[in-house]
């Protein structure tokens, strides 16, 4: 039996996205919050977002970063991983992204391009 290993999570960005790295691969990261429970139980469960880009792929990168800023609703999908931080007593949960959607804009300054799939019902007069 073959194993399952997917998140997906829909959440707002804690930290505006950076590159790092250097040579020929980089490491795109930010972290997105995800809200759970209600009244006195409200919590936050936090996500690290990591996705390797090589070097075809960094200028893609770039534009991107422009409209990964904190605030912004996204929605994630990729490979989960925990870590564990015993100087800390706590546990991170990484995701390595496969996927990303931006949901919402925090800014209006900045406009969906071509790119990026739409949000809004399409209206095309079919019944169904």
């Amino acid at each position: 039996m073959a194993d399952l290993n997917k998140v997906t999570t829909i959440g707002r960005i804690g930290k505006d996205a950076g590159l790092f790295g250097q040579g020929t691969t980089k490491v795109l990261s930010f972290s997105v919050g995800s809200n759970f429970g209600w009244g006195d139980k409200k919590g936050t469960l936090w996500y690290k977002v990591t996705c390797f880009v090589g070097e075809k792929g960094v200028d893609r990168a770039k534009k991107l970063i422009e409209k990964l800023t904190k605030g912004t609703e996204v929605c994630v999908s990729g490979d989960m991983s925990e870590e564990e931080y015993n100087d800390r007593k706590s546990n991170v949960i990484t995701v390595q992204m496969n996927d990303i959607v931006i949901t919402k804009y925090k800014d209006a300054k900045v406009k969906p391009d071509a790119e990026t799939p739409a949000t809004e019902p399409v209206d095309d007069g079919i019944p169904f």
